[in-house]
């Protein structure tokens, strides 16, 4: 009977723990929301220029660091290649482990990331 009443109470414990994740989680959605709600504001107050501005950072740095990534690589590359370089040896040089990584980051976030996104959404 005792050891029966100790694992209800460790249950109880269990329960009370999750409930405050998630009221932690409910609290955490509730502020992002207001800061999303507060955003569109301010942008709606702003008027569409600068509207449109702050829409085009994050793409607009998104697409800097690209094409810096794909001219250092093309540099290293040709590089390579006057100086007649093996073009196996190249291209098994300059694409490595930290490459394969960051492009399947990238593929991650754009693909299976927004699909299963979308799923729960739904």
């Amino acid at each position: 009977m005792f050891q029966l009443q100790t694992d209800l109470e460790k249950l109880r414990g269990e329960f009370k723990v999750e409930e405050k994740y998630v009221d932690y989680s409910i609290q955490q959605l509730d502020s992002i929301k207001a800061a999303f709600q507060e955003q569109a504001e301010t942008a709606k107050a702003a008027g569409w220029f600068v509207a449109a501005i702050s829409a085009l950072v994050r793409p607009g740095v998104t697409w800097a660091l690209f094409f810096m990534y794909a001219s250092v690589k093309t540099a290293a590359l040709v590089i390579a290649f006057q100086t007649s370089a093996n073009w196996v040896d190249v291209v098994t040089k300059v694409w490595d482990e930290d490459d394969f990584a960051l492009f399947n980051m990238c593929v991650s976030f754009w693909f299976v990331g927004r699909s299963i996104e979308k799923y729960q959404k739904s």
